[in-house]
């Protein structure tokens, strides 16, 4: 059995490295997980995609490190039970910054026509949030019994042509899970990470599920991301979210910017332009999880109404981490059940919500009961 390091921190596993190249569809064997699957319930904290090897800037520029998450230009992980994470690496980059303030980094820019041979990113995908506190970090795990038993797969897309400036890229790709052992079994709450298209001034985005983070962003395959600036973006409305006429954007980003410990310098979501020129704000937080973000307090959203009262983003789009329901395979598959009938039996009778109560199942709102944590009580 795994001793107190899985339990606290995790223990990480390692997939076999594929060889960086463009316009290819990397599907990554999930057999490194598999050493996991003896311990009671191991859940996945995190994946890091991680690109190592060497990158060459052309002479016109540096190859920035802000644009290394092009490298992987889509990243789908899904299973029968759902869709986990489908989006951009530079939107999954924003939503890491969301996530792990100053402590997301990017590599040193590589000077033009330069060469570093030693170059390494990891993108992080966080299912283990800094925010949420000891008492509720492992509500969003990923049981790693349902995702193999439900035929998880991870597939990474990259790009057809490199981020300008850069001349050149060879290395290996590698992705690593950090597994912890919950001990407890209980199925967690569905959180996923997909990307929706921004084409229009005003419209309706299918979240269907409680928001964690919502954020307006863009995923250019050239440098950088389309500039948010305020002379432009300076007034949204949303019907869902219950803003008042046309509220404005710096007021997103003040709350973003209050919730975090420490923002970094390279935070999409705050970088300020300089004489109306450079980067130019690369994201607009719409919903930021709070320093002690609980489920309960996540909008419920069946479809997001956002109206920019300005022409959309080239290549906009909007990065949702938001709790879905679970389907009922998938917390019979996280409980050891083989039998979903009988999971779904001993949950209504013997189930309680790990909300801090031990509420009962039965007796829960049952709107929210299925993106709730759940664990199964024997009686007496």
């Amino acid at each position: 059995m795994p001793g107190n390091l899985a339990e606290n921190d995790g223990i990480y596993g390692r997939s076999r490295g594929y060889t960086f190249g463009l316009s290819q569809n990397i599907n990554v064997d999930t057999n490194f997980l598999d050493q996991f699957m003896g311990w009671d319930a191991p859940e996945i904290a995190e994946f890091l995609l991680v690109f190592s090897g060497s990158v060459t800037a052309g002479g016109g520029g540096a190859a920035l490190g802000r644009d290394a998450a092009k490298l992987f230009n889509n990243v789908d992980i899904r299973m029968s039970g759902g869709q986990i994470v489908n989006g951009g690496g530079a939107p999954l980059r924003v939503n890491e910054q969301n996530e792990y303030g100053d402590k997301q980094l990017d590599p040193a820019d590589v000077t033009a026509a330069g060469t570093n041979a030693a170059y390494e990113y990891q993108l992080a995908i966080p299912f283990e949030f800094p925010k949420s506190g000891d008492e509720y970090k492992r509500d969003c795990r990923l049981s790693l019994k349902a995702f193999k038993a439900l035929g998880g797969q991870i597939t990474i897309r990259t790009p057809s042509a490199l981020p300008t400036n850069w001349s050149t890229a060879t290395g290996t790709v590698e992705v690593y899970a950090r597994v912890v052992e919950g001990r407890n079994r209980q199925a967690n709450a569905f959180y996923t990470l997909l990307e929706y298209n921004v084409t229009q001034i005003e419209d309706y985005y299918p979240i269907e599920g409680s928001a964690r983070y919502l954020g307006l962003t863009s995923r250019l395959e050239t440098t950088g991301y389309t500039s948010l600036i305020a002379t432009t973006y300076n007034s949204f409305d949303s019907r869902t979210l219950g803003w008042e006429a046309g509220l404005h954007p710096r007021i997103l980003r003040d709350r973003y910017r209050h919730l975090h410990l420490a923002v970094g310098t390279n935070d999409e979501h705050l970088l300020v332009p300089v004489a109306l020129a450079g980067p130019a704000f690369g994201a607009i937080p719409i919903v930021s999880p709070d320093k002690d973000q609980r489920i309960v307090r996540m909008p419920m959203l069946g479809r997001l109404h956002l109206d920019l009262n300005a022409a959309a983003p080239a290549s906009g789009v909007i990065m949702a981490g938001a709790i879905k329901d679970r389907a009922p395979i998938y917390s019979a598959y996280a409980m050891g059940y083989q039998d979903v009938n009988q999971y779904l039996s001993d949950v209504l009778n013997m189930g309680v919500v790990r909300d801090g109560k031990d509420s009962p199942v039965a007796n829960f709102d049952p709107f929210l009961v299925n993106r709730m944590p759940v664990r199964i009580k024997a009686a007496g």
